[in-house]
């Protein structure tokens, strides 16, 4: 193989992921974290207290924060959220499979980040 074959081999060899699969991906979150929202209260707060505390108001800040630290700890723990982990694809850069520690944090916080796509597991 000659220098200008070698050149223009692809460098990254993952597909990128489709939007069919990403959404998908998307409604398994939710239901993880609309589980989550249900059960927390009744793991850190004794049963009886829980009506005080998630009033109407309160209810969208509490999915809302359960939603961040969701997303935060599992990409910062698997470089994805579980829906994505079962569709078995991952946030990765175009050049590297490994995101570091800022682009894990930014991609927990925002749709969409500079170098940073999903792409299928092999």
């Amino acid at each position: 193989m000659d220098k200008l074959e070698e050149f223009n081999q692809p460098v990254f060899e993952y597909e990128r992921t489709g939007i069919i699969k990403k959404n998908i991906a998307g409604v398994l979150d939710a239901v993880f974290v609309f589980l989550l929202a249900n059960w927390t209260p009744f793991i850190f707060i004794s049963g009886g207290h829980v009506k005080q505390y998630l009033t109407l108001p309160n209810i969208g800040l509490y999915f809302f924060l359960i939603f961040i630290i969701y997303r935060l700890t599992t990409i910062l723990l698997l470089t994805c959220t579980i829906g994505m982990r079962i569709l078995r694809f991952r946030y990765m850069t175009e050049t590297t499979i490994k995101l570091t520690i800022k682009e894990k944090i930014f991609a927990a916080f925002m749709i969409y980040i500079n170098g940073v796509r999903n792409y299928n597991l092999k």
